[in-house]
């Protein structure tokens, strides 16, 4: 729906139009010998960004508020360059990672401007500026034909209030992107979240899995509960959607070492794979780091799990941790009271090992076990992430020692002891709530039902059998 004027000096139009199905209000001035001014305004949903061909999957969601202004090149040929402003409002979109550790949710003020020059071989972006709610960007960044990326320069990369810290990116020869970070101090809590749900891309984003090669050095990553980890050293390649190399150095908590690196798997089922091996000798700062529990005071761990691949496949992993002691845990301090040897600093264990599987944004852990003095456990569950939630239960075992004892026993231990993990006496428990502020519900009516039997009165009788990450067995 369009106004047109047009006399000796050129032509104006002025109206209401659809870009892509997508409402949109256009100012059109084009003089008889020159180029031609051009304003747009109009706000694009996910739906339609993807009719424009900017599908950015679950980098980016909801609907933002745009104005173009610019001009479009009037002389013939190709050599003239399109030059356009944009300004865009993000305030109501939800960014994940859509650049590396930029995360945001609905609804906190952020805006978004950047000029726009095309031309035949490609489109560059530059004096980008993202500026609200602690982000700080500024920079620029070029994409071929087929909106591939070509390089980018981010002499000014905070995504988060208090960074420091800037980014490259090139593509080589050989079409791998090379990625360079460095700083003094980056907020590493939307990398950790994505690295623990493990969450699967979307297909769009699959079908560009391109190689990459990145270099990190940073001098802290800031992680929970004022947790980092300190000169970090980070270097992974990753080709044809497999991690082909992996190497990370760094100091977490008081100084302790926290090392990482690609190694073959052992004897036994899956030899010749490589998995990705990480080990630090505070187990507890590490929990801290990643938000996977606070309770949690020193410990040696060591964690092996199945590198990203480009498909679905899920990860499947090991954690094992030992010489730990859990202090705050009310529940687990009220089970231990009477038990000899009880101490009011805390309750140690000697170890926990537990199996975990990777897959659809979830934590699965199975086969999960915690021995000590004391008290033992067991625990199997699921932390979905894409809804934030948590659901976990398992067997608390006092007396741990003496008591599994009768689940060794052949024949006796099958039906006194519920398996060579759990006691003569156990009580059954489960773990509900969000990932933050998960609720211990205690069923103690168990307690009375040896091994077998208390299956009976397991919180969920017909459930599959479900695993979750390392990050379950300690809440």
């Amino acid at each position: 729906s369009l106004k047109v004027v047009a006399d000796n000096q050129g032509y104006r139009v002025r109206g209401d139009v659809k870009i892509g199905g997508q409402p949109a209000a256009l100012d059109y001035r084009k003089t008889s010998d020159g180029d031609a001014d051009v304003r747009v305004s109009a706000t694009l949903d996910d739906a339609a960004r993807a009719r424009l061909g900017v599908d950015l999957g679950q980098s980016l969601s909801g609907a933002i508020p745009i104005k173009l202004t610019g001009k479009i090149a009037g002389g013939e040929g190709d050599n003239r360059d399109n030059r356009f402003g944009v300004e865009a409002d993000l305030t109501a979109a939800r960014i994940d990672n859509l650049l590396p550790g930029w995360t945001k949710v609905a609804g906190k003020t952020t805006k978004m401007t950047f000029n726009v020059i095309q031309k035949p071989q490609g489109t560059r972006f530059e004096d980008i500026v993202i500026d609200g709610n602690g982000t700080s960007i500024k920079g620029s960044l070029e994409v071929d034909d087929k909106n591939d990326l070509v390089n980018a320069s981010f002499p000014t990369f905070a995504p988060s209030e208090g960074d420091k810290a800037n980014l490259k990116a090139e593509r080589q020869p050989d079409g791998m992107l090379k990625v360079t970070m460095r700083g003094e101090v980056f907020d590493g809590r939307g990398f950790i979240k994505s690295a623990m749900s493990g969450r699967d891309q979307n297909t769009k984003e699959k079908s560009k899995n391109f190689d990459i090669d990145i270099d990190a050095k940073l001098g802290a990553l800031a992680g929970f509960y004022g947790e980092a980890v300190r000169s970090i050293d980070l270097k992974l390649t990753r080709r044809a959607g497999a991690i082909r190399s992996f190497s990370l150095s760094g100091k977490l908590g008081r100084d302790t070492p926290v090392i990482g690196d690609l190694r073959g798997r052992g004897q036994g089922q899956g030899q010749g794979r490589d998995v990705m091996y990480l080990e630090t000798s505070d187990a507890g700062a590490f929990f801290r780091f990643t938000d996977t529990y606070a309770k949690m005071s020193g410990g040696k761990m060591w964690i092996a799990v199945d590198p990203p691949t480009s498909d679905t496949s899920p990860q499947e992993g090991l954690l094992n941790v030992r010489d730990f002691t859990i202090k705050g845990e009310a529940a687990l301090d009220r089970a231990v009271a009477n038990a000899p040897g009880a101490n009011s600093q805390g309750v140690g264990f000697s170890g926990m090992r537990a199996e975990f599987t990777r897959q659809s944004g979830q934590l699965r852990v199975k086969d999960g076990v915690l021995r000590g003095p004391t008290i033992g456990a067991t625990i199997e569950g699921v932390i979905d992430y894409p809804v934030n939630q948590v659901k976990m239960s398992g067997t608390f075992v006092p007396l741990y020692g003496l008591n599994n004892m009768f689940g060794q026993i052949p024949i006796v231990g099958l039906f006194l002891g519920g398996g060579s993990n759990e006691g003569l006496i156990g009580i059954t428990y489960e773990v509900v709530g969000t990932p933050g502020a998960p609720v211990l519900r205690v069923n103690p009516i168990s307690a009375m039902a040896p091994g077998v039997f208390r299956k009976i009165f397991d919180f969920n009788t017909g459930r599959q059998s479900v695993p979750t990450d390392f990050t379950t067995p300690q809440q």
